[in-house]
């Protein structure tokens, strides 16, 4: 690597490596990173380009975490299984993994590894181990990787990488497992309920939402992080997080919603790992844009995202919300509010059948 001095704003020196400057310019052009910090006492975005400008080196160097979705775990699984690059995916989960090597970024992978189903447990501890090997793998090989200088991970470079990687703790796994079953599965009724209510038809957006907060009054609990993604789905006929929502095959429908549900589930971890540790900066990297554009709106000051989900009918939602925020502050809400979530198992099935009976005909809920 060759560090070389450039100017800035016409009088502000920095050294940066040619290679970290060529791979912040690809990653900022990719548009894929969701970022954001939690400092005096509240969540706000960051904008892209500071995550990829060397002027912010110096405050990300040692102090980013790096959330990605089960398409970039599955491109690391690619590299170890294949030893190369050839496809775009891997090319860019390295220039990623170059990245956080020149800033000491830290890697947290451990939410997407459950997407993929319930899988069992060593599963899962054998995939974050060759994760972790990839991850370790050395600064030279993936630069030589990325720059064309070489094409293929050599034994060596392979043996000194499993070499530096730890045993993975199982009990560690499952606490982690069941902490992201769980936060799915308290996220999933709100999404199969915008679902099905984005399938009547002759509504307004008006009428939608609060067909949507009248069940959450009178059928399940007073809040979630989903509800702010399905106002956003609600708002914008599905927002793309919920494709083909209007399909009539019910296996295909479920997979988009459960697929939408991780969606919310991804941007609810990344804003309570960002709670964790307040001043230090976090970027979700996925290869799904529509994921990205729901977090923006996720992080958005509720008073502006009414606005922009609504606007003229914005005032109208809000005395919904007013009206909402009354019931949920009387006495005995919050034992309702447990009360539904130990039945949720029942909720889910409940609304399962509603959206197949939305399959047929004009459907309107009760």
């Amino acid at each position: 690597m060759k560090e070389h001095l450039i100017e800035i704003d016409g009088h502000k020196l920095y050294y940066i490596s040619s290679e970290l400057n060529h791979i912040m310019e690809f990653l900022k052009k990719e548009e894929k990173c969701l970022g954001i910090i939690y400092s005096e006492n509240e969540i706000r975005i960051v904008e892209i380009e500071d995550y990829f400008d060397i002027r912010y080196e110096r405050f990300l160097t040692n102090n980013l975490t790096i959330i990605i979705d089960s398409n970039l775990f599955i491109a690391a699984r690619s590299i170890y299984k294949y030893g190369n690059i050839n496809t775009p995916e891997r090319k860019f989960f390295t220039s990623l993994l170059i990245y956080s090597k020149f800033l000491y970024a830290k890697f947290d992978p451990t939410i997407c590894m459950y997407e993929f189903g319930n899988k069992p447990n060593h599963k899962a501890v054998n995939d974050l181990y060759t994760f972790r090997v990839v991850d370790n793998l050395s600064l030279e090989t993936m630069l030589n990787l990325i720059f064309g200088k070489t094409h293929q991970i050599s034994k060596i470079d392979w043996n000194d990488a499993k070499n530096k990687t730890r045993e993975m703790n199982e009990s560690e796994i499952n606490e982690d497992y069941n902490k992201t079953l769980t936060r799915f599965k308290q996220n999933y009724p709100y999404v199969l309920k915008a679902s099905i209510i984005l399938r009547i038809k002759g509504i307004s957006r008006y009428h939608k939402i609060k067909y949507f907060f009248d069940w959450i009054l009178d059928d399940f609990i007073t809040k979630a992080d989903a509800i702010t993604i399905a106002m956003y789905i609600l708002s914008r006929n599905g927002g793309r997080i919920i494709k083909k929502f209007n399909q009539n095959n019910y296996s295909s429908l479920i997979k988009e919603i459960r697929n939408a549900t991780w969606d919310v589930t991804y941007i609810s971890y990344l804003r309570d790992q960002a709670k964790k540790i307040p001043d230090r900066y976090f970027l979700l990297v996925t290869n799904d844009k529509n994921l990205i554009n729901a977090g923006k709106y996720f992080f958005t000051p509720d008073e502006t995202i009414i606005d922009k989900l609504f606007g003229k009918e914005a005032n109208n939602v809000r005395n919904i919300i007013e009206k909402i925020n009354k019931i949920c502050s009387l006495p005995g809400r919050g034992n309702l509010t447990k009360e539904r979530l130990s039945n949720i198992d029942k909720t889910i099935v409940g609304l399962e059948n509603e959206l197949k009976a939305s399959l047929t005909g004009n459907y309107f809920p009760e």
